[in-house]
């Protein structure tokens, strides 16, 4: 296993240092924050922490064979994902270092920042009303490790989407109008104010969201970040949302982290940090399943197409990938894991497919970026959509039913932010 990871710290290095040297928030470089976590920080707590041991694989007796197999193919997909990636950036020859982040016109008008905020309030309101109805911000902040269970139970859980995504569009506009108007505090205080909301009632991944997002839009729109300033945010990010993890986990007794003195801190603090991306034990106990239980969900990318359709009509559509894993790898209901492309694309189409799919992850990926960062000097706003869409252009290679899951909402919300946009715009202008 040493030597895998060393493979892979070496790919990882090189594809900084030769593929996105100057853009440390290209499309490949956000992939590789999850990736850093799950083919080295994961791996190296299970495999020389916890001796190969997870909570996740308990029912794999060989588990050693298994993670080292995992291991070995994540890092195949790792590879294939990058050589999307550099196909198209060597076919356009694009440079960011002609990219200017600095020196954008100001806004004509005041209504996108309306529109944003209206939409943030409606977002806000909602998710207030729904912690009201769920028994308070105490019961719900007690029950983060429950809480798709808590909003499932009294059938709020497509209120809960819609706040999420009236906040995600509302939040991630207006934090682009205030770094195009150079008002830098009231970026941040928008981003800080966000992501502590969200972490009433969201995930980890909810709440980072929107710090991840304010990076981005700082970085292509007012100021460039350099490696260094982004290390030093990952130093101080990293711990924090282990400890939140480490304590969602505790409320529900799955805490696999027992300390009991100085010597076994550091460990403890790797352990808990590398829960932040499980993708790695979820991959393990697939494969295995896959190969010994024949667990297989062939034929049935298509039918994702189905969750468009509402569940009281179709009782039977399909359900996302993430879901029917938990299920099948666990006997949880009304539960969601994180699959990774691996394990997704190996459940729908079988392991010869990764190697194609990753490509194309990395190669679609790479064309979505150019296409509304490099090329986004005639509109700014363009980034946002960078920001909000970047995770899905992987989740549509991995499951059909995630991707129209997690975007239809948001596609329609746009369209209608661009309405409510259009209204205000013809209102002042018809006070003028």
């Amino acid at each position: 296993m040493f030597i895998l990871i060393v493979i892979f710290l070496s790919l990882y290095a090189f594809s900084y240092l030769f593929l996105e040297k100057a853009d440390v928030f290209s499309y490949f470089n956000l992939l590789n924050i999850g990736f850093f976590f799950y083919l080295f920080i994961r791996p190296v707590a299970l495999v020389y922490i916890n001796d190969f041991n997870s909570p996740y694989t308990y029912f794999i007796e060989d588990s050693e064979s298994y993670m080292f197999l995992t291991y070995i193919l994540a890092l195949c997909s790792y590879l294939f994902v990058m050589l999307g990636y550099a196909t198209f950036k060597k076919k356009l020859k694009f440079n960011f270092n002609n990219f200017d982040s600095v020196g954008y016109k100001k806004s004509e008008d005041n209504s996108f920042s309306l529109t944003a905020k209206i939409f943030i309030l409606f977002g806000v309101i909602t998710q207030c009303y729904l912690i009201f109805q769920a028994g308070g911000l105490y019961k719900v902040l007690s029950s983060l490790s429950l809480r798709n269970e808590l909003f499932i139970s009294d059938g709020s859980f497509f209120l809960v989407s819609l706040a999420k995504s009236f906040l995600i569009i509302g939040g991630f506009y207006l934090i682009t109008f205030y770094f195009i108007e150079k008002r830098i505090k009231s970026a941040w205080f928008v981003i800080l104010f966000l992501f502590l909301f969200s972490a009433s009632f969201g995930g980890r991944g909810f709440s980072f969201s929107f710090i991840l997002g304010g990076l981005i839009l700082s970085h292509y729109i007012y100021k460039k970040i350099k490696l260094k300033r982004l290390f030093l945010i990952f130093l101080i990010t990293v711990p924090f949302l282990g400890a939140v993890g480490q304590f969602r986990d505790s409320l529900n007794g799955t805490d696999e982290i027992s300390s009991s003195s100085i010597n076994e801190s550091i460990k403890d603090k790797l352990l808990i940090a590398s829960k932040i991306n499980r993708g790695f034990d979820y991959d393990t106990a697939f494969l295995y399943s896959y190969l010994n239980k024949d667990l297989s969900y062939a034929g049935k990318y298509i039918l994702g197409i189905s969750t468009i359709i509402p569940r009281s009509v179709y009782p039977n559509k399909s359900n996302i990938v993430a879901s029917d894993l938990a299920l099948d790898l666990y006997g949880i209901q009304n539960y969601a894991i994180t699959p990774t492309l691996l394990s997704s694309v190996t459940a729908f189409w079988g392991l010869e497919f990764v190697p194609l799919f990753a490509f194309f992850s990395g190669f679609f990926g790479a064309i979505f970026w150019y296409l509304f960062v490099y090329k986004s000097s005639s509109n700014r706003y363009k980034i946002s959509i960078y920001v909000i869409f970047w995770p899905y252009i992987s989740v549509f290679f991995m499951d059909l039913a995630s991707f129209l899951q997690g975007t239809i909402l948001l596609i329609s919300l746009l369209f209608l932010f661009y309405m409510v946009n259009f209204l205000l715009v013809s209102f002042y202008g018809s006070k003028r």
